[in-house]
C-alpha cells in the first residue's frame, strides 16, 4: 500500500486501502508508505522518483521513536507520522516524526450528525475483536443485573495478529470466560459487517452511554481510533477504557467529557486490570440515574459537543508541515 500525490491527485503505486485524509498537506511528489510496508529495500529502490517519503504510522498504535533507528540509514528526506497522543503538544523524538490524530480528523471529516432518535437503551459497547482486556471487559459486564438490557456485541471478528503488551486472564478468569458465550451479537448483521466506521447502528443512535473498549489499552502505544469519535460525533456520554490519559488528551483538544457526571479518575490508572473495573464503577453509577432526565439536561452540551468535533476548528488545531 504506497501511494505517491502529485498536486490534487493520489496515484497507486500498489493496491489498497488509500489513507486520502493527507492530501492537502503532504508534498508533491512524495511518497506514502503505509505501516503494513516493512521493505526498506525497496523503498530505498524507488526513492529517488519522489521528493521525500512519509512513513504513515497514524492509524495503528506505534510509537515513533520505535521506527526511527531503523529509518536513520535512508539517504532521503523523509518522515514519521504518529497517532500517539502522548506527542500531542510535546516534543517527539525527532523532528521528523510528526503527530497526527487520522481517527479523530477522519471521522470528524464524515460530519457524521447528531442523533435525534428516541434513546431505547441505556447503555451500549461493541467489542468485535476478542482481544484480552475485551475478554476481561466481558466478564465484568456479564455479572451486572443491567447487561442483558444493553447493546453488547463480543468476539464477532478473528484475531489476526496479538497486540503487544496485553495482560492475559488468570486461570480464574479464563475458567469464568469458558462459561461465557464465545460470540455475542444484537442484531444479525453483527456478525458479518466486519469493520464498521459508520454511526447507523443503535448503539449510537438510540443509546444514552457508549462504553468504548478502543484498540489499545497499552500506556506505551497510547491512541485512540474512530471507535471514540463516533460517539462524540453521534452526541452520546462515553466511558474509556484506552489507554491511560485517554480522557485528558480529548479535554486537551477541547471536547467536553462531562466530568460533572462521570468520574474519569479512571483515566489516569497504570494498572489495565483495576482501569477496567473503575470505568465499569461508573457504568454502574450511571445505571442509578434517570438518564433520560440527565440527557434533557444536557442535550445541549452534547449538541455543542457535536457540532465542535466537526468543525472546520477542530480539525485546524492538528497542522500537519513538511519541509
Amino acid at each position: 500500500m504506497i501511494y505517491l500525490t502529485r498536486h490534487t491527485e493520489i496515484i497507486e503505486i500498489t493496491s489498497g486501502y488509500i489513507e486520502y485524509l493527507y492530501q492537502p498537506y503532504v508534498p508533491d511528489d512524495c511518497l506514502i508508505v503505509s505501516d503494513a510496508v516493512t521493505d526498506l529495500n525497496y523503498i530505498k529502490s524507488i526513492s529517488d522518483q519522489f521528493s521525500c517519503v512519509i512513513f504513515d504510522h497514524c492509524t495503528n498504535p506505534y510509537d515513533p521513536a520505535d521506527k526511527l533507528s531503523a529509518l536513520i540509514e535512508l539517504d532521503i528526506p523523509f518522515y514519521i507520522l504518529t497517532g500517539s497522543y502522548s506527542y500531542f503538544n510535546t516534543s517527539t523524538p525527532d523532528p521528523r516524526a510528526k503527530f497526527f490524530p487520522f481517527w479523530a480528523v477522519w471521522v470528524s471529516s464524515q460530519q457524521y450528525q447528531f442523533s435525534h432518535a428516541p434513546k431505547l437503551y441505556r447503555f451500549s459497547s461493541l467489542n468485535g475483536t476478542p482481544w484480552e482486556y475485551r475478554k476481561l471487559t466481558y466478564i465484568n459486564l456479564a455479572d451486572r443485573a443491567y447487561f442483558d438490557s444493553m447493546i453488547f456485541t463480543f468476539g464477532n471478528r478473528p484475531v489476526y495478529e496479538n497486540i503487544p503488551n496485553q495482560d492475559n486472564l488468570s486461570p480464574e478468569q479464563e475458567q469464568r470466560f469458558a462459561q461465557l458465550p464465545q460470540t455475542v451479537t444484537f442484531i444479525a448483521s453483527d456478525a458479518t459487517r466486519g469493520v464498521d466506521v459508520t454511526t447507523d447502528h443503535p448503539a449510537y443512535q438510540e443509546t444514552y452511554v457508549n462504553l468504548v473498549t478502543e484498540t489499545t489499552v497499552s500506556a506505551s502505544m497510547p491512541m485512540l481510533s474512530e471507535k471514540t469519535f463516533k460517539p462524540i460525533a453521534s452526541g452520546q456520554l462515553f466511558i474509556l477504557i484506552a489507554s491511560p490519559g485517554a480522557v485528558q488528551f480529548l479535554r486537551d483538544i477541547g471536547i467536553d467529557t462531562f466530568d460533572d457526571i462521570i468520574d474519569h479518575s479512571y483515566d489516569q490508572i497504570s494498572d489495565t486490570g483495576l482501569r477496567i473495573q473503575q470505568a465499569l464503577v461508573q457504568l454502574d453509577r450511571l445505571d442509578q440515574l434517570d438518564l433520560a432526565a440527565t440527557y434533557n439536561q444536557i442535550k445541549p452540551r452534547l449538541i455543542k459537543n457535536s457540532e465542535y468535533f466537526n468543525s472546520q476548528e477542530f480539525q485546524d488545531q492538528f497542522p500537519l508541515n513538511f519541509g
